[in-house]
């Protein structure tokens, strides 16, 4: 038998790297529907009808706006009647807050079997299947994994699917890495598992992995995104098959890495990163043309560039949306509040604003 899986999708329209058409409609939405989509026919093209996410449907799990909410419900609700099985493992982004008992998925339980506390499957071929949602109480966890053992007859081969965070798993920047996260051997009696949270698909042992987001999210991403995508598990003999999807990618590299790929230079085998399909930021120390880079790396086929540096007040505070930024307070306050808006205006705009134009006066 054979399992497709899928981990840290993030769900959200990330306003900060999005595009909006003319039709109103958000690129990132849009992306990581047609990820699903390529998915879902590679699945199909297999023969595959079990699909299990391992957490992080979505990036907030308090709420959702209603558009962007029906769309991949609807998605889901389709491959449902198209005959697939589905089966999402809540992760901490898909709770109201870590660990809590209610989820966004909650709200998809017509079209998918949602996971919110620790279960077992007993398969036909002497495998049993465990669930873990996330949890941060390593004692909660080892002691429903050790009564999913205890349950089931001796003999049979354990693979556990879940959210958590394990110790000396590789962290991008950014990433949610709970004080205290899970020692991999309270799996030691596992045959195999396999975990959505930290993005970055890497082994810990032989037999605990993650198997990698969906696509790239961020600049903790940045370099990595030709190993995003999904997983197919063969229950039969334990192997684990990585099928990588095409999605946009996220850089960071130096200005004279920017301006080599401003100048035609740019190639793989001297170390300069290719920004096509890429949110490039550019690192600088020594002042730098913002504009000319800008520009340039469009022209090469960057989707969207940033700068981190140290240069005069006014272009530190530029917003790149593909024109030259505003300055000042107008720049601050338009990054600030898309910012904002990003995290599901659970910010406030008005103070971060306010606060940083202080900060601004105190630099000047």
């Amino acid at each position: 038998m054979q399992i497709g899986l899928m981990a840290d999708v993030h769900y959200h329209p990330f306003t900060r790297y999005a595009k909006i058409d003319a039709g109103g409609n958000n690129s990132w939405i849009g992306q990581t529907l047609s990820l699903l989509e390529q998915a879902y026919q590679e699945f199909k093209r297999r023969g595959i009808t079990w699909v299990v996410y391992l957490g992080d449907m979505f990036e907030v799990g308090h709420r959702s706006e209603t558009d962007y909410f029906n769309q991949i419900h609807e998605f889901h609700r389709q491959k449902a009647n198209q005959g697939f099985r589905i089966t999402a493992i809540v992760g901490n982004h898909d709770q109201t807050y870590p660990g809590s008992p209610v989820s966004i998925l909650a709200a998809m339980k017509d079209c998918m079997e949602v996971v919110n506390e620790y279960d077992w499957k007993a398969l036909t071929n002497n495998v049993v299947v465990h669930f873990m949602p996330y949890r941060e109480d390593q004692e909660e966890i080892n002691r429903s994994f050790q009564e999913g053992l205890a349950a089931n007859p001796a003999g049979l081969r354990h693979i556990v699917l879940g959210h958590l965070a394990v110790w000396g798993a590789a962290q991008g920047r950014g990433e949610y890495v709970p004080h205290h996260q899970v020692m991999a051997t309270i799996f030691a009696q596992a045959d195999l598992v396999l975990l959505g949270h930290y993005h970055k698909r890497q082994s810990l042992t032989p037999m605990v992995h993650y198997i990698g987001s969906l696509c790239s999210l961020d600049f903790g991403d940045a370099g990595d995104r030709d190993k995003r995508g999904l997983a197919i598990l063969d229950t039969h003999d334990l192997s684990v098959e990585y099928v990588n999807l095409p999605s946009i990618g996220f850089e960071v590299m130096t200005a004279e890495d920017a301006m080599a790929c401003v100048s035609g230079h740019q190639a793989e085998d001297q170390g300069v990163p290719v920004v096509q399909n890429c949110i490039v930021r550019v690192d600088y120390e020594a002042p730098v043309d913002e504009d000319t880079i800008r520009q340039g790396l469009l022209a090469a086929g960057a989707r969207h560039v940033v700068f981190s540096g140290t240069q005069s007040k006014a272009q530190r505070v530029r917003v790149d949306s593909g024109q030259p930024g505003e300055e000042d307070g107008p720049g601050v306050e338009k990054y600030i509040k898309t910012y904002v808006q990003s995290f599901g205006g659970l910010l406030d705009a008005k103070r971060l604003i306010s606060t940083g134009m202080a900060l601004m006066g105190s630099e000047a």
